[in-house]
């Protein structure tokens, strides 16, 4: 049997930051996930195929501080 493989988007909960914030929750994540690269950051944020728990939950930390809803953060899909 094939393993289920969810994808994780954080995309979308850019848009509801402005430009500034943006930059600063850029910075955080990359620092949460361990100083990745630019472009690595870029496609993490576009589709993290079964992000971690811990790691999904500090993206959900960084963007609540900013202001943006927990059900604006994520695109789920398989």
């Amino acid at each position: 049997m094939a393993k289920r493989i969810i994808h994780y988007s954080f995309r979308k909960a850019f848009d509801k930051l402005t430009l500034g914030d943006g930059r600063a929750v850029r910075s955080e994540i990359i620092e949460a996930l361990g100083d990745v690269s630019t472009a690595r950051f870029y496609q993490i944020r576009r589709d993290y195929p079964n992000i971690p728990a811990y790691i999904k939950q500090e993206i959900e930390q960084i963007f609540l501080k900013y202001g943006v809803l927990e059900s604006e953060i994520w695109e789920i899909w398989e």
